[in-house]
């Protein structure tokens, strides 16, 4: 019991002093790329960290120790939104919610603007759009991305962005030229 109260306070007293975001754990297999934006964009509004529990992290730490760990940052989550203990499942309930919105507007996209998309997306093995969302608005940017065909460099590159109005229904290109990715979303293995 006060290896847990200990747990606890340590958690609390690093999220105040330093200004950082508590984190999360989810264990399991990490899901696809789609669904992991929605949990990075919740859990951006919330102003919470959630991450995978891999194999090293399990490895380093042990079931236990991180179990222990998720039950007194979800302490801390808890009070810090006024939710109380069901904050997870109102976190993941928002995450279903946002992934859905996400695909609904990836639809709306590749519907809109296919004949650009195709043009633009044949130098790219398996492109995919990501969506960024602006800090608690129904604003986001749609990246078109992939990886090229020829080449030895392997990193994600983004061949065209649009920024994208949900409540408007309105797209306006920004980028024109394949460029890096702004964003890393490294649970996905990307950037």
């Amino acid at each position: 019991m006060s290896r847990y109260l200990y747990s606890l306070l340590l958690v609390l007293c690093i999220s105040k002093v330093y200004g950082q975001r508590p984190v999360y754990y989810l264990m399991g297999r990490p899901a696809d790329y789609s669904y992991n934006n929605a949990v990075h964009a919740i859990a951006d509004s919330w102003k919470i960290d959630v991450g995978y529990a891999g194999f090293d992290v399990i490895e380093q730490f042990g079931y236990e120790q991180l179990n222990d760990y998720n039950d007194s940052v979800s302490k801390v989550i808890a009070t810090q939104t006024g939710i109380g203990e069901g904050w997870l499942d109102s976190f993941l309930l928002l995450v279903r919610l946002e992934d859905k919105r996400q695909d609904a507007l990836r639809t709306q996209v590749v519907k809109i603007l296919s004949d650009e998309i195709n043009s633009l997306s044949t130098e790219f093995v398996e492109p995919f759009f990501l969506l960024e969302r602006h800090h608690r608005t129904l604003r986001y940017t749609c990246y078109l991305v992939g990886q090229k065909r020829e080449g030895e460099d392997k990193a994600f590159l983004v061949k065209a962005a649009w920024k994208v109005n949900e409540k408007r229904g309105k797209f306006r290109r920004i980028r024109k030229t394949s460029a890096l990715l702004p964003f890393t979303i490294k649970v996905n293995g990307i950037g």
